[in-house]
């Protein structure tokens, strides 16, 4: 293959890339739906295993800053959440985790005509639960209080005419204090706008 194939192939392979090459920095929000799978242990009753799931809806604002092929950001978001926690043992008595707030950090490189990333962060759960006493032999009712933990997780935003963002994002979350140990997976959509 002559010198001037190879360069010809490498501008037809290159020239889409040039094309839909976007610069990131910017803000942007939108709104977010999904689900999670819970796994959690009630370290005072032995470790005991209680799984739970639900929904969420919310919405989300963020910052980004492109150096090179480098998008830094930082973003909050607030989903009003129907987790379950505990059903099948607790019944009617199972913890309801009511919202979360996530304040995350941001790295991520464009990839096609979309941004790749990874997030790390704290996250905030509210929760309006009291378990009696009936159920988890303690003594006493047991309320189960919010909790602070971290986050780790990946997405993919995509831009559509250079303001639309529809994207998907996987996040792994941890709450670990003297009473409960819990591990929280969410699946989450996301449809939003740059400005």
């Amino acid at each position: 293959m002559t010198v001037n194939k190879i360069l010809l192939a490498a501008t037809i392979v290159l020239a889409p890339v040039a094309v839909t090459a976007q610069d990131w920095t910017g803000a942007y929000g939108g709104v977010t739906f999904g689900g999670s799978s819970i796994d959690a242990k009630v370290k005072p009753l032995g470790d005991l295993a209680l799984e739970g799931d639900g929904n969420s809806t919310g919405l989300f604002a963020g910052y980004n800053y492109q150096m090179g092929g480098i998008v830094y950001g930082a973003e909050f978001d607030f989903d009003a959440t129907n987790y379950r926690v505990g059903e099948d043992i607790l019944g009617d008595d199972s913890v309801l985790v009511e919202s979360t707030a996530r304040l995350k950090a941001r790295v991520g490189v464009p990839v096609g005509n979309g941004l790749a990333y990874g997030v790390a962060g704290i996250v905030g759960a509210s929760t309006n639960t009291v378990i009696p006493d009936a159920k988890t032999g303690l003594g006493a009712d047991f309320a189960v209080q919010d909790g602070v933990g971290y986050l780790i997780g990946a997405g993919y935003d995509m831009r559509f005419d250079n303001n639309l963002l529809v994207g998907a994002e996987v996040l792994y979350h941890e709450f670990d204090d003297d009473v409960l140990n819990v591990e929280v997976t969410t699946f989450r959509v996301r449809v939003g706008y740059t400005f």
